[in-house]
């Protein structure tokens, strides 16, 4: 979580599986090269970056992580304030972690609007 807080493509990448993809909040499918691409580039401004409710369960070589993480970012002038609700798969590869997948859903009780609305 603090690598994509501080968008650190380094460390994204010492985490990252070769095989990793990850299920956007608008369910597309991107794989690893698109993700560390987006998640370290400068297009928002992140100013906070809270992770809650975090629960981790190992299954021998794997993990599940699930959690939730607020956000709020400057983007093109606006600023937003959203929660996405977060799973990742973690696997043992010659001793070290690394997430497989990842998928993050929007946390909105008004289905009817956009998950990220600007904040007045």
């Amino acid at each position: 979580m603090r690598a994509l807080e501080k968008q650190d493509r380094e460390g994204l990448n010492k985490i990252l599986a070769r095989e990793f993809t990850f299920i956007e909040p608008d369910g597309s499918l991107i794989n690893r090269d698109d993700y560390l691409a987006d998640r370290s580039s400068n297009a928002s401004d992140t100013e906070s970056f809270e992770i809650a409710d975090v629960k981790v369960r190992v299954f021998g070589d794997s993990a599940l992580v699930t959690g939730i993480s607020k956000i709020t970012e400057r983007r093109l002038g606006n600023r937003y304030r959203y929660s996405l609700r977060w799973k990742e798969l973690w696997v043992r590869e010659a001793q070290n972690w690394r997430v497989l997948a990842g998928q993050a859903t929007p946390v909105n009780p008004k289905w009817d609007i956009p998950f990220v609305v600007p904040e007045s």
